[in-house]
């Protein structure tokens, strides 16, 4: 019996995932300094909050987390349990209207207890390869895309944050949506729709704005105005919440002395720190995903008039974009992991055309290169 290609290139991206999973729930802890557990910082918070939504009190829930954290937390061990209650927590306003992720760990914790924090991740770390195989086989390219798909299982960085308990993971699942959007065949309604739906909830993960922007621009600029300005306006509406409930050190927090307008002209530097910072972490921690993203803005400037190459060199400037305006220097590539998509649409369509040049007269199943 004739087994199907796509049916045995699914089933082992899903059991290497499941393999990665597995490893990573295993071996986890402090490395040369760096906090690879399950259980980081950002994600009592989220904890917390999925907690109080299965009906638990803010003070219960609060408990709850730190006796959690004393046993499984890395760097973070010992958290007071009034520190995370709405009054006292400092961070509130940032965590506040992000709600997607623990509304939709709730029926994980529920029958897990708080280990199901990392249920999330874990899906959306399988619909980041199921996305990029999807790619592979639109372009013609699988066996280059399951091979994109292995290397980031192999890649401590991307594991690092996508089987973890926060909010990095299920952004960029939401981000692999927006990418199969804007590469389907769908009417543009059908695309207005989706893609602000997607738009808002990522929006409702974390703050993204900049990346949904980014999108909209590239819209603009391929004259899909209708698409643009129902993403622009659905995620601006969606991220008010955030501009209204953030404290004002939300921007470079790390600097509380300077003026709003000081922070505007730091902003450049710290765009180019960041930035600088990011790549020469990866060089010593991770060359995979620095080969993989190299690779994709080499590609990118070489082909910057291909339509996924402007959706990638916008969501780059976007991406790390969102780390200047954090201003934390060595995040491990935390912010711009909702990249990685478009890394592979870039990668993936570059490599189509060569083969397509390569082969004349030879056409993959779909048109891959059709406006988007």
């Amino acid at each position: 019996m004739r087994i199907n290609k796509q049916f045995l290139f699914v089933t082992i991206l899903i059991v290497t995932w499941a393999v990665s999973v597995i490893a990573r729930l295993k071996f986890n802890g402090l490395s040369y300094g760096f906090d690879y557990g399950l259980y980081q910082p950002d994600g009592m918070h989220y904890t917390f909050r999925t907690l109080t939504f299965l009906g638990n009190s803010e003070l219960t829930s609060a408990q709850m987390v730190s006796d959690w954290y004393a046993t499984h937390g890395v760097k973070l061990s010992q958290i007071n349990p009034s520190d995370l209650l709405p009054e006292n927590n400092r961070v509130w306003g940032v965590i506040s209207p992000r709600i997607l992720y623990p509304l939709l760990s709730v029926p994980f914790v529920a029958v897990f207890g708080i280990t199901g924090m990392i249920a999330i991740s874990a899906i959306s770390f399988l619909v980041l390869l199921l996305t990029i195989y999807s790619l592979g086989r639109k372009f013609g390219q699988e066996s280059l895309a399951m091979v994109i798909a292995f290397l980031l299982t192999a890649s401590v960085t991307t594991t690092r944050w996508m089987i973890s308990n926060c909010t990095d993971a299920l952004l960029v699942a939401v981000t692999c949506c927006a990418v199969l959007v804007l590469v389907s065949e769908f009417s543009e309604n059908q695309k207005t729709i989706l893609l602000s739906a997607v738009g808002t909830l990522g929006v409702l993960t974390r703050f993204s704005l900049p990346i949904w922007v980014a999108i909209a621009f590239v819209l603009f600029a391929l004259r899909k105005i209708k698409l643009g300005a129902f993403l622009l306006i659905s995620t601006s509406l969606a991220t008010i919440p955030t501009f209204l409930s953030q404290p004002n050190d939300a921007v470079l927090p790390g600097t509380a002395n300077l003026s709003g307008f000081e922070k505007f002209v730091a902003l450049p530097q710290s765009f180019v720190k960041v930035a600088f910072i990011e790549i020469a972490q990866l060089a010593a921690l991770d060359r995979i995903l620095l080969l993989f993203l190299l690779s994709s803005f080499f590609i990118a400037v070489l082909k910057a008039r291909e339509i996924e190459n402007r959706y990638f060199l916008s969501v780059a400037f976007a991406v790390f974009g969102i780390g200047a305006i954090n201003g934390v220097l060595g995040v491990n590539f935390r912010y711009q992991l909702p990249l990685i998509p478009f890394m592979a649409w870039t990668v993936l369509a570059f490599s189509s055309r060569i083969k397509f040049k390569n082969n004349l007269g030879s056409f993959p199943k779909q048109n891959p290169h059709a406006d988007f």
